[in-house]
């Protein structure tokens, strides 16, 4: 024991013991700054997705209602049959994949967002495709000013849902990085 205490006290023992602290702390450093990087990165990434899905979900919304209103308008102008029929088809084609791609968003919406911000999708946005789809098939069959002016009011409530949504999904994102 004496002779490890001299060891130790000399100046190779002295070296060896801060060249083994060194070590240990600098492995310590890189595991912990490896996690760091690792924890960063999972949360660049899941923002990335976020942000992602909050600009899929404005894009689909955004074609529904574009085709929605494209139908309002062909029919306020009196369009011909032809084209009259291929504005309606073009809508029912984006009405289609509207509501299939909706459940892939409420899927994703749950996995990505707290259960408000997928309540308030499904409640809000969702809810208000449905009745604009209603009030555009009501107004393609019954060509009156009232269910023109109901499909129009249909259209822009899906618009406001929309953007309260996407207040709601904002302000989720800033909360994480807000210190």
């Amino acid at each position: 024991m004496d002779k490890l205490v001299k060891f130790l006290n000399s100046g190779l023992g002295l070296v060896l013991v801060g060249a083994l602290a060194g070590a240990i702390g600098l492995f310590t450093w890189q595991r912990m700054d490896w996690i760091f990087k690792q924890e960063y990165l999972r949360s660049q990434v899941v923002l990335d997705r976020q942000i992602d899905l909050i600009e899929n979900i404005n894009a689909d919304v955004g074609s529904l209602i574009a085709d929605a209103d494209s139908v309002i308008a062909v029919i306020v102008k009196q369009a011909p049959g032809k084209q009259r029929n291929q504005v309606i088809e073009r809508y029912n084609d984006e009405q289609a994949s509207w509501f299939s791609v909706s459940v892939s968003h409420q899927a994703l919406l749950g996995f990505y967002f707290p259960d408000s911000i997928s309540v308030e999708f499904r409640e809000g946005i969702v809810n208000a495709t449905k009745k604009l789809d209603v009030e555009v098939y009501k107004y393609a069959k019954n060509n009156t000013i009232d269910q023109r002016k109901k499909s129009y009011e249909a259209s822009r409530q899906v618009w406001h849902q929309l953007q309260a949504w996407n207040k709601l999904a904002m302000k989720h994102l800033q909360s994480k990085f807000t210190l």
